[in-house]
């Protein structure tokens, strides 16, 4: 079952063309999804409220080097974001973040989506092969777990698998869960009630990184 607190909203604008992958970004083990981006697409993420943080799990990675410029909506037009760029224009998987006090952030429609949205654009064409396996959010990833265990990525650790990703997704979910159950919900500022925590709700998800790969590794 989809859980619509965790799921984006992806939308590939290709010269004009909309594509929407948001069935296929949101899970790491079902639908992987061929994405190329050209220098005239975006590629446009959107969330019901404002985030700061994404995780690109890519399985065939783009071989052309680009750079990103990354923007988000602040009311009348787009502003570019400082943004820092872990994959490398989707060269491998990692992390995108950029700040999150922004105080115009604000709604906006795409392909007739009303949501709080980033757009990323490349420098330079993306190779036809890039695959990606989901856009979403983990705490930690691999990389990480190599400052603890440096041959975590060796093949009798993964047994198989390519990555620890859907370990990572476990580990996300536990502490989102585990939070939720001790009542450290989130108060919609509209409504007055309590929400259930999402991942993006974490104010500085490094905070939980260090306790994440320690649950990671004993899960593995």
């Amino acid at each position: 079952m989809v859980n619509q607190n965790l799921k984006l909203t992806i939308i590939h604008n290709n010269d004009g063309t909309f594509e929407d992958l948001s069935f296929y970004a949101y899970d790491f083990s079902k639908d992987s999804f061929d994405l190329q981006l050209l220098t005239t697409s975006y590629l446009y993420v959107g969330y019901y409220k404002p985030i700061n943080s994404l995780y690109f799990a890519i399985n065939t990675a783009n071989t052309n080097s680009n750079t990103f410029t990354i923007e988000y909506y602040n009311g009348s037009s787009w502003d570019e974001l400082e943004a820092t760029d872990d994959t490398v224009g989707l060269t491998r998987s990692g992390f995108i973040n950029w700040d999150r006090n922004l105080t115009n952030d604000s709604l906006t429609s795409v392909d007739s989506k009303s949501k709080y949205w980033i757009r990323i654009k490349t420098s330079a064409n993306h190779s036809a092969t890039t695959n990606l396996q989901a856009i979403n959010f983990v705490f930690c990833d691999d990389n990480d777990l190599k400052y603890e265990v440096p041959e975590i990525t060796d093949i009798n650790h993964l047994a198989g698998k390519t990555s620890h990703i859907l370990t990572h997704v476990a580990v996300r979910n536990e502490i989102i869960q585990t939070l939720n159950n001790k009542d450290l919900k989130h108060v919609n500022q509209t409504t007055g009630l309590k929400e259930d925590l999402t991942c993006w709700d974490i104010l500085d998800a490094n905070q939980l990184k260090q306790a994440c790969v320690y649950l990671a590794l004993a899960k593995i």
